[in-house]
């Protein structure tokens, strides 16, 4: 880390303060954010009602004493008590929308609510944290094969743009699931300079944790696996067994603990996110997946989301990539 780092690491931490700050005591703007900061409170009220019994169910099972074969029963019991407890929860408290969205920053966000209370405030604090690490996360994957200036210059773009700021302000999904798409590529770059399987363990989990937050954060799956799939190709050319057998070796490990960690997840949202899949991949009526307009919807709102400044910039980082490789990495991973 050298002086300008530390320097454009407070700018970038200025930007997301700024952003976030001015909101930090007013009311929920966006209709979804009542349902994440609600979620992370019935998270909050769910461990502080059951954990107890829970701990204490386990616990008596797997004491020298314990029966454990009893432990399905007890839980089975206790299931029995959670779900008219979360019945009567949604009745009073109907913005509760847990199984409509994934859990994980709901489950954040009860910390915040346990040791901080229940406020809005309290609310957007996860939202603003994400944003400040993921602009840092952002900066040091790309600091991995750019000189500081070329760096910052990026991510300082991509925490001023209109999207990132828009959702920076609420209680919402993006910056969360940002931080940990920008977690997992970092280790990813790291990757590619160092080969050490951990790292790319490490990216492919975190990947997997993303979809967790957000579910359309699978895109980065796909792009990990094309990546993956470009440097398996690339080692089969220059013909080096070694390089062959770890890079499958590598792959297979990624892989395996993306879709072990994934799987969970996608059954939560086969389960009970169907109006989620009908909007997101297209299955019927409005949002069917034939439909041009729909294919088309965010080539148009590009500029709005990114400023019309942005893409020309992106365009020509693009063909510059390709004329000057980055160190260590593939242009094709990112162009993902």
């Amino acid at each position: 880390m050298e002086g300008k780092d530390w320097a454009f690491l407070a700018v970038l931490t200025a930007a997301a303060l700024a952003t976030g700050l001015p909101q930090m005591g007013s009311d929920f703007w966006y209709p979804d954010a009542s349902r994440h900061a609600m979620d992370g409170v019935f998270v909050r009220d769910f461990a502080v009602d059951f954990a107890p019994a829970v701990r204490a169910t386990i616990f008596s099972a797997v004491s020298p004493k314990g029966d454990v074969a009893a432990l399905g029963k007890d839980l089975s019991d206790l299931r029995k008590e959670v779900v008219p407890w979360a019945e009567d929860y949604y009745t009073h408290y109907p913005a509760v929308a847990i199984g409509y969205y994934p859990p994980l920053f709901a489950m954040i966000g009860a910390v915040f609510f346990h040791f901080f209370g229940i406020s809005s405030a309290v609310a957007r604090v996860p939202v603003l944290l994400s944003a400040m690490v993921g602009f840092w996360l952002l900066y040091a994957a790309l600091r991995r094969d750019l000189p500081p200036v070329r760096a910052f210059v990026p991510s300082l773009l991509f925490a001023t743009s209109p999207a990132v700021v828009r959702w920076s302000r609420d209680v919402m999904l993006e910056m969360p699931a940002y931080a940990f798409c920008f977690a997992s590529l970092f280790f990813a770059v790291r990757y590619a300079r160092d080969r050490r399987r951990g790292d790319v363990v490490l990216a492919a989990a975190l990947a997997a944790l993303a979809l967790y937050v957000k579910q359309t954060t699978a895109f980065l799956g796909v792009t990990l696996a094309g990546w993956g799939a470009v440097g398996a190709v690339k080692a089969a050319v220059s013909g080096e067994s070694g390089r062959i057998r770890k890079a499958w070796r590598d792959g297979l490990a990624a892989g395996a603990v993306y879709l072990l960690i994934a799987i969970p997840i996608a059954w939560w949202t086969l389960k009970m996110g169907g109006l989620n899949l009908e909007q997101s991949p297209g299955s019927a009526g409005q949002y069917g997946r034939l439909s041009l307009g729909n294919w088309v919807f965010y080539l148009k709102v590009l500029p709005k989301l990114a400023g019309w400044w942005m893409l020309p910039l992106v365009g020509l980082g693009f063909f510059v990539s390709l004329r000057r490789p980055l160190r260590g990495t593939d242009g094709c991973f990112w162009c993902g």
